[in-house]
C-alpha cells in the first residue's frame, strides 16, 4: 500500500461507492487535499504528533515524507551504530564470571552422551568452554538446521555453568510450547544423574 505522508485526520465519512455504501477515514493535506481511506485499511494509520503540536502537513503524492522518512532512517542507523559501539566496549571491559566445570563432573556428563558428537559439536563446544574461561560476558550465537545437534551444545554449556565450583543460573528460552516440552525432557534425563 502506498504511504502518503503526515496528514490530518479528518473524522468518519461514508460514501457511495458503485452504488454501495462505504465508511472511509478522511484525511486531509497540503492544498486542501483528501484521502480517503477505506476502515478496512485503518492498521495503516497511526497517531503522528501530539494534539497541541503544530505538526506541518505533508503534500498529498509528494516527496517530502520519503524525505524526511530517508532522513530518519539515517538518525535511526547512526544512533544504532552508536550504541552497538558503547554496548560492546562496555562488554569489552565488563568482568563475567569465570566458569570452569570440576572436570570429574563435567566428564561424567559428558560420557552420558549416547551419540558420537560430530566436528562441528566438538568446535561449538571449545570455543564456548574458551568464552567460559576467559571472564568476558558471552557473544555467541549458534545455528544450524534441525537435527544438526545444537540441543547436545546447549547442554554442555549448562553442565558447564552448573558442575563447577562456581556455578550460574541456566535459562533455556525457546520459541514453542512443544519445543520447551521436548527440552525439558532432554535436560531432566541429562542432568538426572549428575552430580
Amino acid at each position: 500500500m502506498p504511504e502518503y505522508g503526515i496528514g490530518r485526520f479528518q473524522g468518519l465519512k461514508t460514501l457511495s461507492v458503485n452504488d454501495i455504501l462505504h465508511d472511509f477515514i478522511e484525511i486531509l493535506y497540503v492544498d486542501n487535499d483528501k484521502l480517503y481511506l477505506s476502515v478496512e485499511n485503518l492498521e495503516t494509520i497511526s497517531r503522528y504528533g501530539e494534539e497541541n503540536q503544530n505538526v506541518a502537513l505533508n503534500k498529498l503524492c509528494g516527496v517530502t515524507w520519503k524525505m524526511r522518512k530517508a532522513k530518519l532512517k539515517e538518525r535511526i542507523k547512526l544512533a544504532a551504530a552508536s550504541a552497538l559501539i558503547n554496548t560492546t566496549a562496555k562488554r569489552l571491559t565488563t568482568q563475567g564470571h569465570v566458569l570452569e566445570p570440576i572436570h570429574e563432573n563435567y566428564q561424567k556428563f559428558c560420557d552420558n552422551f549416547p551419540y558420537i558428537t560430530t566436528a562441528d559439536q566438538e568446535s561449538a563446544i571449545e570455543e564456548i568452554m574458551e568464552d567460559f574461561k576467559s571472564g568476558q560476558p558471552m557473544d555467541r550465537l549458534l545455528c544450524a538446521d534441525v537435527g544438526f545437534g545444537k540441543t547436545e551444545v546447549a547442554l554442555r554449556a549448562a553442565a558447564a555453568a552448573t558442575l563447577g565450583l562456581e556455578t550460574v543460573q541456566v535459562a533455556v528460552i525457546v520459541p514453542t510450547t512443544l519445543l520447551a516440552r521436548q527440552h525439558y525432557i532432554t535436560f531432566s534425563e541429562r542432568f538426572k544423574i549428575s552430580p
